[in-house]
């Protein structure tokens, strides 16, 4: 049980760290493309609400607080899927990804495999954390 509990607690501390440092480059990509409009003319930079939640889960676990790992399981969920068209975009990614693009008759879809394996990771670290008093089993 021992061993379970130190690989549970590793692959916490370097979920939280990614999830800071994804969050931390997101927001620094988007000051930076509000600076230097030339730079950002050539990247498409999404708006900071993905990486100023990141930071705002990444506090929240860090604080061990009630609902933290949720936040960042909507954190991540937001960053896998983004959609480019003609007429729509739908992109939520922070600093750091690692993407699949797919080329479809209307558009143009993007997997990001960093948020997936930090959906899964957070699935993981949900399902194995110890439960209290008043939870259900």
């Amino acid at each position: 049980m021992a061993g379970t509990s130190f690989l549970l607690s590793t692959i916490r501390t370097y979920a939280l760290g990614i999830m800071l440092v994804d969050s931390v480059i997101g927001l620094g990509l988007w000051i930076a493309g509000e600076l230097f409009p030339p730079v950002a003319a050539t990247m498409i930079i999404s708006p900071p609400y993905a990486s100023l939640f990141g930071l705002l889960a990444s506090w929240l676990i860090y604080r061990e607080k009630s609902g933290a790992w949720f936040a960042a399981l909507v954190f991540y969920a937001l960053q896998i899927p983004s959609y480019y068209s003609s007429d729509f975009h739908f992109s939520h990614q922070a600093g750091l990804s690692f993407t699949e693009t797919i080329q479809l008759a209307h558009g143009i879809l993007v997997l990001n495999y960093l948020g997936i394996v930090g959906l899964i990771a957070t699935v993981f670290i949900l399902l194995c954390r110890p439960r209290r008093n008043n939870e259900p089993q």
